[in-house]
């Protein structure tokens, strides 16, 4: 009690200091009667026995008439959504929601048993209280989503082994006979699942950022509040998992996805160089700085290099100058002439 303020224990206060159990296993052995030195069938109840004097102090500061107010006023400033437990402090006063449930649950109540016999609307879990609980532990595990084995919901006095229950045997009128995987998998299917179409957004965000292709490397953000990584991906990817349907590495599915500015091809290369000469004047070498095409899946060393190599699908050895005075002018003015009067060559943008 010292350490708390004054305050009572109860069932969901956690672990006892310097004893090896909690509070819980407390109430539940006394539930269970498994307790010599008292028959009380609860811990409250036991608490009431003992300490009758701070019980009746409690419930004379707290009436029922003021703990309506309480609730009328919050609700009055939050659109009419009813306070929980985790609601924080409660305004204009030097205690919390947690504070109130705590004494009400001394007094063998509690906050959701009082919301539940005042307003027959109430839901103990609405989903925008579940929602919130999904984000809270999202933003303390890397964005990670819960599962069944999570643990205690912080603040909440609740489980996700106990919300699974409740949600499996419908418990709550919003939700009838789902689990919280299916839940999950429904309400945040960015997160649950990889698709093309998810995937295609993620690669445009990123190459407008950082001016080049992912890979499985790349260790900047794929999404705003998003669980994904490059590296996650990839792994998926491979794998076939999470909803993808065909088992590839991420560079194999971009060159099918983009060929336009990620394949080696004889129009493409044209393209890049024609650009290349638009914007310096000359010819690139394998030494030319930047970026070769867009979305920068190749540099110009990157690209003499597979022509020697005969790799990324080209076909015929050759070196980038081989390849440029067989196939270009000698001057580079005169593909400029003729780049403009073929709109579009050396101006490829990513799409």
């Amino acid at each position: 009690m010292a350490a708390n303020d004054g305050a009572l224990p109860h069932a969901h206060a956690g672990a006892i200091p310097g004893a090896d159990r909690t509070w819980l296993s407390v109430n539940d052995a006394m539930r269970a009667g498994k307790l010599s030195f008292t028959t009380c069938a609860s811990l409250a109840d036991w608490l009431a026995d003992q300490y009758p004097q701070l019980k009746r102090t409690r419930s004379a500061r707290l009436t029922a008439d003021r703990i309506n107010e309480l609730v009328a006023a919050y609700r009055v400033s939050h659109d009419g959504e009813y306070p929980f437990r985790e609601s924080g402090k409660v305004a204009g006063h030097n205690f919390t929601w947690a504070n109130l449930d705590n004494t009400l649950i001394q007094a063998g109540s509690s906050l959701t048993k009082w919301m539940q016999k005042r307003y027959p609307e109430y839901e103990e879990v609405p989903e925008a209280r579940l929602r919130r609980w999904v984000e809270d532990y999202a933003d303390r595990n890397g964005r990670a989503l819960p599962a069944a084995k999570s643990g205690p919901i912080e603040g909440a006095g609740w489980t996700w082994a106990q919300v699974e229950s409740a949600m499996v045997r419908g418990a709550w009128r919003w939700v009838v006979g789902e689990s919280l995987a299916k839940w999950l998998d429904r309400t945040y299917p960015d997160e649950r699942f990889l698709t093309p179409a998810n995937l295609r957004r993620w690669v445009r965000d990123h190459v407008a950022m950082h001016g080049c292709f992912p890979t499985k490397d790349c260790e900047t953000p794929v999404a705003a509040r998003s669980g994904w990584t490059w590296e996650r991906i990839s792994a998926v990817m491979e794998r076939g998992a999470m909803g993808w349907s065909e088992k590839m590495r991420l560079s194999v599915w971009l060159d099918q996805e983009y060929p336009a500015v990620r394949l080696l091809t004889q129009p493409n290369l044209h393209a890049w160089v024609g650009a290349y000469v638009g914007v310096h004047g000359h010819y690139p070498t394998r030494q030319s700085l930047g970026a070769a095409a867009p979305g920068g899946r190749w540099s110009w060393l990157q690209i003499d290099n597979a022509l020697r190599r005969e790799t990324a699908g080209w076909i015929g050895k050759t070196t980038l100058a081989d390849w440029i005075e067989d196939h270009l002018p000698a001057a580079p003015c005169e593909l400029e002439a003729d780049l403009d009067e073929n709109e579009g060559l050396g101006q490829l943008a990513f799409a």
